[in-house]
């Protein structure tokens, strides 16, 4: 599956769609300001990072994932998502240890959480 950023796909294109009317000014205004917010908070978590780190604005998503590479849902919409590489310090616990090591965080994309 391929995954594009969400800006250039989906939410630009709301806002350039609905420049149209005085209203949709604000609107595009409020999204740019929602995606700069977002694309912030994605470039807060580096390399070197702690799992534990990500508590304040990600959640986990469910599904099926494998322990180097999981996936985050924005805490403020579960449809946007990132991919995180990690170095785990203790392979008993997989997908719960706080003390696992950021190595690589993906670009920001736009995806229907999964369910287990």
């Amino acid at each position: 599956m391929e995954r594009r950023s969400f800006l250039r796909d989906g939410l630009v294109s709301l806002a350039v769609g609905s420049s149209t009317q005085p209203q949709a000014d604000t609107r595009e205004t409020n999204l740019n300001t929602e995606i700069t917010r977002i694309l912030d908070l994605v470039k807060q978590i580096r390399p070197g990072d702690l799992r534990q780190s990500l508590a304040r604005s990600w959640k986990q998503d469910g599904g099926i994932q494998i322990a180097s590479t999981t996936r985050y849902l924005l805490q403020a919409c579960d449809m946007i998502q990132i991919s995180i590489d990690f170095r785990q310090v203790d392979v008993t616990r997989p997908f719960d240890n706080p003390d696992d090591i950021i190595t690589r965080v993906s670009k920001p994309y736009l995806q229907y959480r999964a369910y287990d």
